[in-house]
């Protein structure tokens, strides 16, 4: 945590398709916007598409399977006060319902026990 209550993470590729997913669909205003702050902020670029190959295979299920080259690489990203306390109670959410699980534990960590 900064001193702005700002914080700046190292997460793995996967970890920002899981915090993308994480995030709410619907809500107010503002969560809206939040949300979106977050996602244009985390997303990969094309640039990151053609360098880690990644492709979507669709399940057909309305949802698709990502693939991409292993990679070890860390991003850095940094949330601001709001986007913080957004993701935090996204994933205090997932405890207290109990559907945290292994893909989310990480995010866990690092927002909710500030490891």
């Amino acid at each position: 945590m900064n001193k702005d209550n700002s914080m700046t993470v190292k997460i793995s590729l996967s970890e920002r398709y899981v915090l993308i997913d994480a995030l709410p669909k619907t809500g107010d205003y503002n969560e809206v916007k939040i949300g979106r702050s977050i996602v244009e902020k985390i997303d990969l670029t094309d640039e990151e598409i053609e360098k880690y190959k990644i492709v979507s295979t669709p399940t057909g299920n309305g949802q698709s399977n990502l693939t991409w080259l292993p990679t070890e690489e860390l991003f850095e990203f940094n949330f601001s006060e709001i986007e913080v306390a957004f993701i935090t109670l996204q994933f205090i959410k997932f405890n207290q319902e109990k559907t945290l699980n292994n893909a989310r534990v990480n995010l866990y960590e690092i927002f909710v026990l500030k490891k």
